[in-house]
């Protein structure tokens, strides 16, 4: 695996853990070994089959728990449209650096690049950084046709391994000005007062935070899966990152909308260029460099997929660097140094760790009973199958009341039947996922299954920006 980007070779290298090292065959064949052992062993140690049996259930169990937490709670966070420069206690308003990381995007970045330029900030005191890979003609074509502000700024970079999203950002990074870095992905339409509500949320509670954003799904009402991709978000933005953010808790960032100090960022390694999923990795450094993170009450909108196949295409993706990440920063299993706690490494890692051993856990209970497993020798198998299956029908029908509760919090129309299926389809859309991203991670664990994003919202206005 050659990779050819001396950038990113550059960043790999002050990097006190790199994905570099967890992506090579050597570490691959390695974890692949164990996984299949354990699973192989347990047909012949009694020991091993109960550990791992109780494994998959316990983290059934955890996931569920935390899905159930702040299901049905009112703690929504509602975005502040109030705040002014006049509240400001800062005499000078500091210069806010915004990358824009696109690979082959289309109409969509029209609105995108109007919400930023129409930010309620000055023009002189921010600069908009669009990383667009060189040989990217259809994304340079759409740009070609934008009448850009003078603050906005289109940088070619080499088209070289590894095409990561946090290789175009580490570029954007090194050119940037500003004292206060943000990003913004190609269907990002953030709230024209975001700039004002981070700089309010400094001024309270200073330099060592990164500042998140809540995202909202634009696209809700769609079909059936955009459904539960604007609930899930909803339940993970605006109740759980709310909980833990007035908790003081460290919590996995979004890939867009967060706001950090230029120098926090570069001081805790920036973004592994080795990683596919950098918003999660970059979570992770910035724990250990006892960053705190916050959750601001302004709202970018977004949209999501649409179909299956593209749905699975980014849980995919998110799922393998979940792992990727946790592979690197297994010593991040230790309780912080940062005063964090137990609490933080139960909301933190334990989150965390349960997604990506769903599949592991799923695949072992279907090896259970496909296998001859001694556990059967002790169990009877029946009673097995009907606990395992009330605990089945008790998760989906748990799953289906927090999903009514935020469906009708979001004004999103549903029936029985549809929120009865849907439940059941998202439930085996994760699992699906889950196995796939195990696959790519051993087979292409740089494979960047991109989102396609696309302009079909009633309510979008073509920028005026726009010359042809």
């Amino acid at each position: 695996m050659k990779y050819t980007d001396p950038l990113a070779l550059h960043w790999s290298d002050q990097l006190k853990q790199s994905a570099r090292k967890i992506i090579r065959w050597p570490v691959r064949y390695l974890i692949l070994a164990i996984m299949l052992g354990l699973l192989i062993g347990s047909k012949f140690s009694l020991l091993l089959g109960i550990f791992l049996m109780s494994l998959a259930i316990v983290n059934f169990l955890v996931l569920l728990m935390f899905r159930l937490e702040f299901s049905l709670r009112e703690i929504s966070l509602k975005e502040v449209h109030n705040l002014g420069f006049e509240d400001l206690n800062s005499a000078k308003l500091p210069v806010f650096s915004v990358i824009v990381p696109l690979k082959h995007e289309g109409e969509v970045i029209f609105n995108t690049l109007q919400s930023i330029a129409e930010m309620n900030y000055p023009s002189d005191k921010m600069e908009v950084l669009i990383i667009v890979e060189e040989n990217d003609a259809y994304t340079l074509s759409y740009l070609e046709k934008i009448d850009l502000p003078v603050e906005f700024k289109i940088f070619r970079i080499p088209n070289l391994k590894p095409y990561t999203k946090g290789r175009a950002l580490l570029h954007g990074l090194e050119i940037a000005k500003g004292e206060i870095i943000t990003v913004y992905d190609a269907e990002s339409r953030p709230s024209s007062n975001q700039f004002i509500t981070v700089l309010h949320a400094m001024e309270k509670h200073g330099k060592n935070f990164c500042y998140q954003s809540i995202i909202r799904i634009s696209n809700k009402n769609t079909n059936i899966l955009t459904n539960f991709f604007a609930a899930e978000y909803y339940d993970w933005y605006d109740k759980y990152l709310n909980y833990i953010s007035k908790s003081s808790l460290p919590f996995g960032l979004g890939g867009n909308s967060f706001f950090v100090y230029r120098d926090v960022l570069k001081k805790c390694g920036a973004w592994d260029p080795y990683n596919v999923t950098e918003d999660a990795e970059l979570s992770v450094r910035l724990v250990h460099n006892q960053i705190g993170m916050k959750l601001i009450s302004s709202i970018t909108e977004e949209s999501c997929p649409e179909s299956i196949k593209e749905w699975l295409q980014q849980r995919i993706r998110w799922n393998k660097g979940l792992l990727i990440t946790q592979l690197t920063h297994l010593v991040g299993l230790r309780v912080q140094k940062g005063g964090f706690g137990m609490r933080g490494w139960y909301r933190f890692w334990l989150r965390m760790m349960a997604g990506t051993l769903l599949p592991y856990s799923t695949i072992f209970i279907f090896f259970f009973f496909l296998v001859d497993n001694p556990l059967k020798w002790y169990i009877d198998p029946n009673h097995l199958s009907i606990a395992l299956f009330i605990f089945l029908v008790s998760s989906i029908m748990t799953s289906i009341l927090a999903d009514r509760s935020v469906f009708n919090k979001l004004k999103i129309n549903y029936s029985p039947g549809s929120i009865l299926t849907g439940t059941i389809m998202y439930m085996i859309l994760y699992i699906l996922a889950g196995f796939l991203s195990y696959f790519e991670y051993f087979i292409s664990p740089l494979k960047w299954n991109k989102t396609e994003h696309r302009v079909n919202q009633p309510d979008m206005l073509r920028s005026k920006y726009i010359t042809q």
